[in-house]
């Protein structure tokens, strides 16, 4: 704050209008005996800029009228040492009237400036108190929305077996809520694995997120044929969500427990790595169009029997795609040189192991993404 921003806060304590004429008026008989009779030889007339800067900044535009008055007194002073009439007066007179104009208009501008800034500033105090209100409003209702989304996940053990199958589940949200969703649902013939990535981040990625769980996982959706669920959930996507420029990526596989024969079908989501226990591998490449995208489309299940000593791992990009400082990508190529690692070890171990990797070569730079992954092991 400035010096005349202070002097205002501090003269502004006296709020009564004529205890505020008087004390300029005192002020003003005391420089006046001052410079009569106290100092007659010494040129004392910059001491009235002191009620005239007082005068403007208590009585604004009257403060003014201390100006001639001021000058009057400085005059009668002057005038008992110099004729009356002598040139010299005459231009001192002119030279301090302008000075005292000039201070007192100078006063007037800086005390019209600070009552500007301060209104500025209590608008933006006022302003600043609306938006942390809205940000307090906004935090609740996000905390409200991730622990929604965290009752959905929840549904999702994080290590669950069914019969044969050993399966460990990690999600990670970048936001308070995020796109990527999972679902192991176990049942009486074995287990339905979802995993799935909607387009961008953040709440309505997470909307979404919810509203694709919920179609993928209905009780009409025939575990045994994943192509007819993907169909049925675009058409849901398509039928409700108007105006949506997105799309949603899912890989549905329904395994059975007894033989370990897996059915599954794709909507575009990054392929599935499956490594044997000898360390032969492959990624599961069949191809669909995301959910979204095309209000008619048809999906193809495929088949796969699962050996015992297999590791299958389902994950969202934002696995393969996290960057480290340099912008390099984590890339399936280290997905699958970390899992042929691990490859002998648990699912849960196999999953510590590939976020532990990422995590090391992302090092100081921030995730990108959302992320989950899915680690199914087949037993003897």
């Amino acid at each position: 704050m400035s010096s005349v921003g202070r002097a205002s806060d501090y003269l502004a304590r006296v709020d009564s209008h004529w205890a505020r004429i008087a004390i300029v008026v005192v002020l003003t008989v005391l420089v006046a005996a001052l410079d009569l009779r106290v100092v007659p030889l010494l040129d004392a007339a910059f001491l009235y800029l002191l009620p005239i800067i007082l005068a403007c900044v208590w009585l604004e535009q009257w403060g003014l009228l201390f100006v001639p008055i001021t000058l009057a007194l400085d005059y009668w002073d002057r005038s008992s040492h110099v004729p009356q009439g002598h040139y010299s007066l005459l231009g001192d007179t002119l030279i301090r009237l302008a000075s005292f104009s000039l201070m007192a208009a100078m006063t007037r501008l800086a005390q019209s400036q600070y009552r500007r800034l301060r209104a500025t500033q209590q608008d933006l105090a006022r302003t600043l108190a609306e938006v942390q209100e809205r940000q307090r409003q906004l935090d609740d209702q996000l905390e409200i929305a991730r622990g929604v989304q965290a009752a959905v996940l929840s549904v999702t053990p994080l290590r669950c077996s069914a019969g044969r199958l050993d399966v460990a589940v990690f999600h990670s949200s970048l936001w308070h809520v995020g796109g990527d969703l999972l679902r192991v649902l176990p049942d009486s013939r074995g287990a339905t694995l979802i995993i799935g990535d909607v387009m961008g981040k953040g709440v309505a990625a997470g909307l979404l997120m919810t509203m694709m769980t919920a179609a993928l996982t209905s009780p009409a959706s025939p575990a045994s044929d994943p192509s007819d669920v993907l169909s049925e959930a675009n058409r849901v996507l398509v039928d409700n969500v108007k105006g949506f420029f997105g799309f949603v990526t899912v890989f549905y596989a329904h395994v059975t427990h007894t033989d370990a024969r897996m059915v599954y079908a794709t909507a575009g989501h990054p392929s599935p790595l499956l490594v044997h226990a000898d360390g032969e591998w492959e990624f599961l490449s069949e191809v669909g169009v995301p959910l979204g995208i095309l209000g008619d489309t048809s999906y193809v299940a495929s088949e796969r029997k699962l050996l015992e000593g297999d590791r299958l791992v389902l994950y969202t990009d934002g696995i393969t795609e996290a960057r480290n400082g340099a912008g390099e990508l984590f890339s399936s190529e280290r997905l699958l040189a970390t899992v042929l690692a691990h490859r002998a070890e648990s699912p849960p171990a196999i999953e510590d192991a590939i976020i532990a990797a990422v995590q090391a070569f992302q090092g100081d730079a921030p995730p990108k993404d959302d992320t989950a992954l899915i680690i199914v092991g087949v037993t003897a």
